[in-house]
């Protein structure tokens, strides 16, 4: 009995969030404010490196908006990966954070 209130309290609640994520996937566009819903654990990404500027892949393990460790600091989205490198002999696999700093408008989703 109380899990189908707190399932109908989810659902009330989220409904507005629920909307303006299936509109952003549409249109393919999405805001900062709105990025976490996009960036769910378990959820595939690709990062730039910082030494080499590649594009690589990594999967989600934990995304929170957080003010960075910049001077000033500024506001982000914090994820950190898991990922795997390639270090001429084999596959790796190790942590890494990454990090969305605040944008204006809506930005492509991209893959």
């Amino acid at each position: 009995m109380q899990l189908r209130h707190l399932i109908r309290f989810v659902d009330t609640e989220f409904s507005d969030t629920t909307e303006m994520y299936e509109r952003m996937k549409r249109s393919g566009r999405v805001s900062f404010d709105m990025l976490w819903t996009f960036m769910t654990p378990g959820e595939n990404v690709v990062y730039r490196c910082a030494t080499s500027d590649e594009e690589l892949y990594g999967k989600i393990r934990k995304a929170i908006y957080k003010l960075n460790d910049s001077c000033p600091p500024k506001w982000c989205l914090q994820l950190r990966l898991d990922v795997y490198d390639y270090n001429c002999e084999g596959y790796q696999k190790y942590s890494r954070i990454s990090e969305v700093l605040l944008y204006e408008n809506k930005k492509p989703l991209r893959g």
